[in-house]
Formats: structure tokens, sequence, C-alpha cells
């Protein structure tokens, strides 16, 4: 298992603590630093804008599979006041 994702987690229904033990290779090492659920378990909120108040949303979750939980996959958008159970804060660079 590398991140949690449907292919893992097939009820799509769990969302884990961040580097979880479950998880545990699901980092990627930045800048000598390393930084746990850059896919998969819950999606990304970005600062970007691709239209005025409307936000990417990145990374995929723990109910996408593996293509969706990659950080150019780019077709999720949401509002200043969108929400999902499945999305979350973190850095996402791309």
């Amino acid at each position: 298992m590398r991140c949690n994702g449907v292919e893992y987690n097939p009820s799509g229904d769990s969302m884990f603590p961040t580097g979880s033990a479950t998880f545990a290779d699901c980092y990627t090492d930045w800048s000598a630093n390393v930084v746990y659920d850059m896919s998969g378990n819950v999606k990304e909120w970005t600062n970007t804008a691709p239209a005025a108040g409307v936000h990417s949303i990145r990374g995929g979750s723990y109910n996408n599979i593996e293509y969706g939980r990659t950080c150019t996959f780019d077709w999720t958008v949401g509002d200043n006041s969108f929400s999902f159970p499945n999305t979350g804060f973190r850095c996402c660079k791309y």
C-alpha cells in the first residue's frame, strides 16, 4: 500500500490521520523534509483561481483512483464557500 485511495479503501469511506501508520509510505521527501499524504486521504484546497472566486482542488482523496489523486488532476473546483467531507487543506506543488 502506498496512499489512501479507493484501490486500498474499497468502501471509500475512511479518512486516516495525516502520517497514519496504515499508509506509512505515503510521503514525499521535499527539500529534506518529509511531507505526508500529498496524494490521497483528503483533497487539497488550493489558492489557485482559474476564475474569479473559483479555486482548484487538487490531490484526490480516499474515494478517488490513483490518477485522480495526483496534483496535476485539476477537474475539481469550488467557490469560496465550497466544502466536501473529503476536502482538507495542504500545500500542493505542481
